[in-house]
């Protein structure tokens, strides 16, 4: 994805979240670490992490979403060890939500479908911010 794109969704959800008093939430700037997601969290003592991306679907209906090699591992293992880590996929309007166990369908190098994306997310495409 590219810079920009992912600028433009995390300040979309800063934007919508900022006020949320139960909430302290971080863009991760640097490079802390190999697959290091692009956002830190706490919301009611519960931490969580985010990797911002924005994907497309092609004229075959294939959703097409770049990950770096690092980036899904990381979520699995953070996921693996009890932790809440999730990829936010926009695709047009919507935004859907994956635990990182679920991402594994982008490393098969199979294609992967719209629905396939719409049945892993933990939320409805159309999901504000708030409820994701």
């Amino acid at each position: 994805m590219s810079k920009s794109l992912e600028k433009n969704l995390w300040a979309s959800a800063y934007k919508a979240l900022r006020y949320l008093v139960e909430l302290h939430i971080t863009r991760i700037e640097n490079a802390v670490g190999s697959g290091t997601p692009d956002v830190e969290g706490c919301l009611n003592g519960v931490q969580f992490w985010w990797e911002l991306k924005v994907g497309s679907v092609d004229k075959k209906g294939n959703v097409k979403v770049s990950f770096r090699p690092t980036q899904i591992p990381w979520l699995k293992r953070r996921c693996s060890v009890g932790g809440k880590a999730f990829a936010i996929i926009k695709i047009g309007r919507k935004k859907f939500c994956l635990p990182g166990p679920a991402l594994s369908m982008f490393q098969s190098g199979d294609p992967v479908s719209l629905d396939q994306v719409r049945d892993a997310s933990i939320c409805a495409g159309d999901a504000s911010w708030a409820d994701i």
